[in-house]
Parts: structure tokens; sequence; C-alpha cells
């Protein structure tokens, strides 16, 4: 598969029965959950063809900060990108 086709498929929607809902701090939040999102990507890109790892955690005064790169493995190469998540420290819910 060429990283064209891969990333067409990455395009697709999200199937809406997989998409979650929970309420925190009266507000309804929607997400994926994460076993959800690995079968996802097993699915489209292929069980063994992607990989995500921390690849750093940054700890400042008021919030801890972590950066995960996903890289995608196909037939000439690799694809990465990385993506941001960061929680306040005195809060006492999940992040972003």
């Amino acid at each position: 598969m060429t990283i064209e086709e891969i990333i067409d498929k990455l395009k697709q929607p999200i199937p809406p029965e997989l998409i979650k809902t929970r309420n925190q701090g009266g507000t309804e939040i929607r997400y994926l959950g994460v076993t959800d999102a690995k079968d996802l990507l097993d699915e489209r890109v292929g069980a063994g063809n992607w990989e995500a790892a921390i690849s750093t955690v940054t700890v400042s005064p008021k919030a801890l900060i972590v950066v995960v790169r996903a890289t995608i493995y196909y037939g000439t190469g690799t694809r990465s990108q990385d993506g941001v998540g960061e929680e306040t420290l005195d809060t006492n819910s999940y992040g972003s």
C-alpha cells in the first residue's frame, strides 16, 4: 500500500458507533477509546505497520505536557507526526 492510499484511509470518518461520551464537570465529552483507536489503525494501516511512542514529557510549574509521535511504516519508507497533550497539575479530571 502506498502512503497516499494509507492517508486516504486515515481520512475516512470514524465510525459513529466507536465514539463514546461521558459527562465531566457538567459537560458532555465525546472521545475515541484507546483500544478502539488501536483497532482502527490496525484496520486502516495494517497491524504491525504503525507505532506510537511518547517522545517527550515536560513538567512546568503548572502543567504536564506530553508529546506522542505516531509513525506509519509503508513499502518504501516511514511517515511520522507528533501530537501534544497538556494537563494542568491542579486538576482532578482527565486531560486534553
